[in-house]
């Protein structure tokens, strides 16, 4: 249709579009940017006719676009005057405009019979309750699987999936990762030879890579520290269940650390935490639609990861009355009650389940160096779904090769994988220790040194927490280091002390801001005894003559339902040495405090100012 004639008409087909004509005075606008701000303006859009309908001498037409409508499946082009609604229309998006149409072309015209209607394809997922109404079957969508995928909700999940993309790949960009692409066919099975597809290579055979995994390793080891890769994944398992895919897209990163595998398994949390916000910030119209034909409840999840130790998710399950072995896997109706679990105590949906037995984790995982049932591996969890798994990897040649024995893998096709290794390669996946600034407070109210005002005493606290947030420092421990003489055990601490100490963490959060749920706020109120009372303590564990607190605390702790307040042991005591010194090293130390339930372990040097010893830590790792 030319110009000229489209001038004259009201309605007609458009002749097949072959960029004849430009039309560059035509602008279109979306069905999203339409509201009742622009009543009266006049508008050209191009939709999709979603349904109609006669009513006297008026016909009502529903246009959508995407996941939008407005009052069959042809596409065309609607010229019209936008005017406000009298009333809201329910079944639109736009529910306060309509379009009063003065012109429609056919822009490509539909058959007259759908094999499936975009309402019956939208209608919520409710089971076989369906009170009579058409039901579209997954085999119909598959088959007709264009025209399913133009409904709303369909439209949605690829958005969203775009926008995850987007965000991993940004957010890793911003931590200095780079992006990699790894070969899809490969030599040898990605991990042992177990669901992978083989495929005709030449002369000779080849597979489908089940993971990235063993490349991303070789990228660690060439010295790119930080790398992740966004591409298609293989599996050969039956697709009996939603969790079974013989193909999907897999979000995969790799990282070198330090001294703690801890760091790569918190930058993997966090940039999860960092999606699911960026998700229900820019993206709340795609989530309803999908909420709207698949009804759940909200996903929640906390700002500051939830990590739980294998064995703490075993002894849940077991208290909820089901059986579940030390080193076996999860199952998954376990995992499923594992996530109603947490989410019933913790209230989140996300959550990480650290040191897995080893038994059930891939060759190349780093074995844990203080029980060897268990691994330094983790898995990622969504409502009692994985969507994550990840570990420290094996970096030594002699360690994976026995590794990949115990797992039957034939040696001479991963010798490439192994010997990338010989050359020094950087521990991968992990983490590196906190990094804790103390902020001694001077003698405070009450106490016989104290003479600074209280004025002064804030501002210190202000002054310091500042520094600290601007060295990028983990966390703080605030203490009254000059109290002096100390006071022994919680009964002789006057409420002016309390009083104090609190004002002092409320001046620090204040300062913390938005990133507080980061940054860890430790608090200690000296509670002096003499030298030999803290060397026995250490020495003797919970037990010793200092009538250590542990139980008393955490049973209180668990009362009063604080249970995200963290208790930190310090178990090489500063200004003192242990009584009992060959018998004890620090790993044993480090033992006793998890076995007492610590939440986690502070290593100082021997006097205020002096650094941690290297040997120690190496020990405590």
């Amino acid at each position: 249709m030319s110009s000229s004639n489209q001038q004259n008409l009201s309605f007609g087909n458009y002749p097949i579009m072959q960029s004849k004509e430009k039309h560059e005075d035509i602008k279109f606008i979306n069905i999203q940017d339409i509201g009742a701000e622009l009543d009266g303006e006049e508008i050209w859009l191009r939709a999709r006719i979603h349904d109609s309908r006669g009513k006297g001498k008026n016909c009502f037409i529903c246009f959508r676009q995407r996941i939008y409508s407005v009052q069959g499946e042809s596409l065309v082009d609607v010229f019209g005057q936008i005017s406000k609604t009298p009333s809201p229309v329910s079944s639109c998006t736009q529910s306060d405009v309509e379009i009063k149409i003065q012109k429609l072309f056919i822009v490509s015209a539909s058959e007259p019979r759908l094999p499936l209607q975009m309402e019956d394809a939208t209608r919520p997922d409710i089971g076989e309750e369906t009170g009579g109404l058409a039901v579209v079957k997954l085999d119909t969508r598959l088959d007709n699987r264009v025209l399913d995928l133009r409904t709303p909700t369909s439209q949605a999940i690829f958005k969203l999936q775009a926008a995850i993309c987007e965000a991993f790949r940004s957010n890793l960009n911003k931590r200095g990762f780079i992006e990699i692409h790894t070969p899809k066919i490969i030599s040898a099975a990605s991990e042992g030879g177990a669901n992978v597809f083989e495929v005709s290579y030449f002369k000779g055979s080849a597979y489908l890579a089940q993971s990235p995994q063993l490349y991303k390793q070789m990228a660690i080891a060439a010295d790119f520290d930080k790398v992740y890769t966004i591409g298609a994944v293989f599996r050969a398992e039956d697709s009996n269940t939603h969790r079974h895919m013989t193909e999907f897209v897999g979000l995969d990163l790799e990282m070198a650390f330090k001294f703690h595998y801890h760091e790569a398994m918190l930058t993997v949390a966090e940039l999860m935490c960092e999606i699911f916000a960026h998700l229900q910030k820019n993206f709340q119209p795609e989530i309803e639609a999908v909420r709207k034909q698949y009804p759940s409840e909200p996903f929640i999840f906390t700002e500051k990861p939830l990590i739980i130790q294998y064995s703490q998710a075993v002894s849940m399950l077991r208290e909820a009355g089901v059986e579940q072995g030390d080193e076996e896997d999860l199952s998954t109706p376990n995992e499923k009650l594992l996530g109603r679990l947490v989410r019933e105590r913790h209230s989140t949906d996300f959550y990480v389940l650290d040191k897995f037995p080893l038994a059930v984790r891939p060759f190349y995982t780093m074995p844990d160096p203080l029980d060897e049932r268990y691994s330094n591996s983790y898995d990622m969890f969504m409502r009692g779904e994985e969507i994550l798994s990840g570990a420290q990897r094996v970096h030594d040649p002699i360690l994976l090769t026995e590794r990949a024995k115990i797992h039957n893998i034939d040696l001479e096709k991963i010798r490439a994988y192994i010997d990338a290794f010989k050359y020094g390669c950087p521990p991968h996946a992990g983490g590196h220790p906190l990094l804790i600034g103390m902020i001694h407070l001077p003698a405070l109210p009450g106490t016989p040194k104290h003479v600074m005002p209280v004025e002064q005493i804030v501002e210190k606290v202000q002054k310091e927490t500042e520094i600290y947030l601007k060295s990028e420092l983990d966390g703080i421990i605030i203490e009254n280091m000059h109290d002096l003489p100390y006071q022994k055990f919680d009964e002789n601490i006057g409420p002016e002390i309390c009083s104090w100490m609190t004002k002092s963490c409320l001046e620090c959060l204040n300062i913390l801001g938005n990133k507080r749920n980061k940054f860890l706020l430790g608090i200690q109120v000296l509670a002096g005894a003499n030298k030999t009372a803290i060397a026995v303590a250490h020495a003797s564990a919970d037990e010793g003559w200092m009538d250590g607190c542990a139980g008393n605390l955490l049973r209180y702790r668990k009362m009063i339902g604080a249970e995200d307040i963290g208790i930190i042991v310090d178990i090489k005591k500063k200004h003192c040495s242990h009584s009992i010194t060959k018998d004890i090293n620090i790993a044993q130390t480090a033992n006793a405090a998890e076995f007492f339930l610590a939440d986690g372990i502070i290593l100082t040097g021997n006097s205020t100012g002096q650094e941690a010893s290297v040997l120690d830590l190496e020990g405590l790792k």
